[in-house]
């Protein structure tokens, strides 16, 4: 009996250490996504676009929940003059979030689809 509750209270010991851990890397992960995202913008606004791409890249892979991500990677490549590839990144975001509503996405969007009108019109 005695060796029991020595036995219990290790165990909860080791959940509640445990438990802590998680909440650290948590923590961590989370100000990991926002440095990356920081970054992206910086590069974005510094002109790196294929630095600025790898972060939002990264964001997605690790957290594909995080929509910012998708914006900035379909609006880096229309700055690129690739509404195509923009266009599939933001079809992409609306299967996975299809009741996301942003102006900032609605005029992305109005962009994308006129840059690929011309486009049309000039093959």
């Amino acid at each position: 009996n005695k060796e029991a509750t020595k036995f219990i209270s290790i165990i909860n010991n080791l959940v509640i250490g445990f438990s802590k851990e998680m909440a650290l890397i948590r923590q961590k992960c989370k100000n990991l996504r926002e440095t990356n995202y920081k970054l992206g913008l910086s590069h974005i606004e510094k002109g790196n676009l294929k630095d600025a791409n790898l972060r939002f890249t990264l964001i997605i892979k690790f957290w594909p929940d995080f929509k910012e991500a998708y914006y900035q990677k379909a609006y880096i490549y229309m700055l690129q003059n690739d509404p195509q590839q923009a266009k599939i990144i933001v079809d992409h975001m609306l299967q996975l979030f299809p009741d996301y509503q942003d102006s900032a996405l609605d005029d992305l969007i109005q962009k994308i689809d006129l840059a690929l009108q011309i486009e049309q019109k000039n093959d």
